[in-house]
């Protein structure tokens, strides 16, 4: 049934040849959007149930890489499986691992050949993506996708340490400023393989950040708290 496990830096390779990404958190995944649909946060999935969810926005062909929380808790690399037996990986997986496919977290499932990144994100999301990045329209939608995932990032990261801010300020100053900073190493080239940006006013021609990185300029001019 299944054919075994790659590495991760196997993966991450094939992640960039075929779709010019490298994936830091799923986050990353969110591209050139086929299809989606919203099945709600609270909304509880057995193992069954999250597999038919991504089988409905496309029915599954070909080898395929299936990663799940296990991939990472057991650093045992993504599983291949092939298509006509996914649903007996998926049904008898609690049985061979000890442990549901399905936690509540992301499930991401790839056929490199196709092209196609089905995903079941940990919001009640789940997509389907197709192809490369590789046009004007596609870097725009990636840049805004960037945009989204710090965001998330910023507000996830101050949630985590509300309980240690003893002011709304400082935590507005520190939310900001994360957003801020990680918006500079956007820009810088720091964030995406696939982005770096040359920033110009185009009210006077000059360039903003020619002989400076952005991201590096942040310390010395915005505040944050101590936390």
């Amino acid at each position: 049934m299944k054919k075994g496990n790659i590495s991760w830096a196997e993966f991450n390779d094939k992640l960039y040849e075929v779709f010019g990404k490298k994936m830091r958190s799923t986050d990353d995944l969110y591209f050139n959007l086929i299809k989606r649909v919203e099945i709600g946060e609270s909304t509880y999935l057995e193992d069954m149930d999250a597999l038919n969810c991504l089988q409905d926005l496309q029915e599954m062909e070909g080898e395929l890489c299936v990663i799940t929380d296990y991939c990472y808790n057991y650093k045992c690399g993504p599983f291949i499986v092939n298509a006509n037996e996914i649903h007996d990986f998926v049904e008898e997986f609690l049985d061979e691992y000890g442990k549901v496919f399905h936690t509540g977290g992301d499930v991401i499932i790839i056929n490199f050949e196709k092209k196609l990144i089905w995903v079941l994100f940990h919001e009640g999301i789940c997509w389907l993506t197709k192809g490369r990045i590789d046009c004007k329209e596609e870097d725009q939608a990636m840049f805004f996708h960037e945009l989204r995932r710090i965001q998330m990032n910023a507000i996830y990261d101050c949630m985590g340490n509300l309980e240690k801010y003893k002011t709304q300020v400082d935590i507005l100053k520190d939310v900001t400023f994360d957003v801020i900073v990680m918006i500079m190493e956007l820009l810088d080239g720091y964030e995406n393989e696939l982005i770096k940006c040359n920033v110009t006013n185009v009210k006077t021609g000059n360039p903003l950040n020619s002989d400076i990185e952005m991201q590096d300029m942040c310390a010395d001019v915005l505040e944050c708290s101590d936390i």
